[in-house]
């Protein structure tokens, strides 16, 4: 039997902006996810496909430090918590971040590639 690919997607934190952001001309604001995926391979172990924010935004002062000053807040990032980061969603999917070996990205946004650090 050929062994089978899992792949997970996770809720790696909301971002609240003007629609204006993503839509020209739009008006109002929108809350948008951001995601990580968890690929279980039976040769590799687990995959990460983009490892999101990075954890230190969680905790406003620490953001501050880590972003610097006022992006978590011009980001819409005020509703990602600890819970969002990727080594806590790691860990209830049964995992540490020891575990993984490979990380492929998407692209190299902060929301994207933040939670390498």
């Amino acid at each position: 039997m050929t062994p089978r690919l899992r792949v997970t997607t996770l809720d790696a934190g909301p971002f609240t902006m003007p629609r204006s952001a993503l839509l020209y001309g739009a008006s109002g604001t929108v809350t948008v996810p951001s995601t990580v995926a968890v690929i279980e391979h039976a040769t590799h172990g687990p995959i990460l496909f983009d490892t999101g924010v990075n954890h230190r935004v969680a905790d406003p002062e620490a953001a501050e430090a880590h972003w610097g000053p006022g992006l978590r807040s011009a980001y819409g990032a005020e509703g990602f918590t600890r819970a969002h980061a990727v080594d806590a969603q790691l860990e209830r999917l049964g995992y540490r971040l020891a575990d993984v070996r490979y990380v492929l990205y998407s692209h190299l946004h902060l929301d994207h590639a933040g939670g390498m650090t």
